[in-house]
């Protein structure tokens, strides 16, 4: 069962201070001599869980970010203080939610972990992917680990990006009589509307009112609504990505579409 780690805090922090020097802890941590315990402590957008069993044991610690932004589940953390199978049981239940709730669910290994046959398994089940970055951590022993690298994309999303920017603002123009909208990357990078916009694909909408939705939803909208404020998500087209010598210089911070062109 998982129950807010803030609700057994001592038990948890009691726990990690016994593990704090092992082997393990570089699994946990990502990288060596990250000899701290976690902050139990509610933070925005952070879930922190205590796993426990049947007979009301600490057995294991859970936690993972929700960007509510890009709609993605990120910043995962698992550790387990003993073998119990209600660990695998509990983690598994909480991702198939997360998966289901949210659009994409992303997290990192450190390679050689014991766990990776069952992380692979499950991408597999849910159509995932995983990336390898060859010896990309080193452990406390000077010895070179990969990073391996999980995603889900929630199986509603896949093909989202066929709308433009220009089809959107033809079905918005049918429904709603003043619109403000707002565009982004997927860096959190702000774009300034102009023509250069409008072959962009839609990746995905945020309606501050309403929540995200895929782009094709807003055909349902409200013949009658008067005003919608929405964040539109955008991806460059193939066609732009390939006049670019890197997909850096179309995501650089601060940098208008426009100023691209220009430079070009």
């Amino acid at each position: 069962m998982l129950i807010p780690a803030i609700a057994r805090k001592e038990e948890v922090e009691k726990l990690f201070a016994l593990h704090i020097y092992d082997d393990d802890m570089f699994l946990y941590n990502g990288y060596p001599y990250c000899n701290k315990i976690p902050d139990l402590s509610p933070q925005e957008e952070i879930y922190k869980w205590a796993i426990v069993n049947k007979e009301d044991e600490v057995v294991g610690y859970f936690t993972y970010h929700i960007d509510t932004y890009i709609d993605t589940v990120n910043w995962f953390g698992l550790y387990s203080f003993k073998n119990d199978t209600i660990i695998g049981i509990d983690i598994y239940r909480k991702m198939k939610e997360l998966i289901k709730q949210h659009r994409r669910i992303e997290w990192r290994m450190i390679g050689d972990n014991p766990v990776q046959k069952y992380y692979d398994k499950f991408i597999k089940h849910f159509g995932g992917r995983k990336v390898i970055l060859q010896q990309a951590a080193k452990d406390p022993n000077g010895v070179y680990h990969d990073d391996h690298i999980y995603e889900i994309l929630n199986s509603k999303w896949v093909g989202c990006g066929k709308m433009t920017v220009r089809d959107l603002y033809r079905v918005l123009t049918l429904s709603v009589k003043s619109i403000e909208v707002q565009f982004y990357d997927e860096q959190h990078n702000e774009y300034d509307f102009t023509s250069n916009l409008e072959e962009y694909e839609v990746l995905y909408i945020k309606d501050w009112q309403a929540g995200t939705h895929e782009p094709n939803a807003l055909e349902q909208y409200n013949p009658f609504n008067s005003y919608l404020c929405l964040s539109i998500v955008i991806a460059p087209p193939k066609s732009v990505i390939e006049d670019r010598n890197t997909i850096d210089e179309i995501y650089k911070k601060d940098e208008r579409i426009e100023d691209i062109d220009k430079s070009r």
